[in-house]
């Protein structure tokens, strides 16, 4: 769980951090193992999208 962490977590301090994409969060889960349904994330789930994607739409 601490190398998840340290992958998720990383560089949320830098000014120019944006939240990862689905694609972006699946493959962090899926280099630590957690793959299937559970891990699975909606394209539609607010909480990956871009806040900059999101404006330009």
């Amino acid at each position: 769980m601490f190398d998840l962490s340290k992958d998720w977590y990383d560089g949320r301090f830098d000014e120019d951090w944006d939240p990862p994409t689905t694609e972006e969060a699946e493959a962090t889960f899926a280099s630590h193992g957690l793959t299937g349904d559970f891990w699975s994330l909606s394209e539609t789930d607010p909480r990956f999208e871009s806040p900059r994607s999101s404006a330009d739409s």
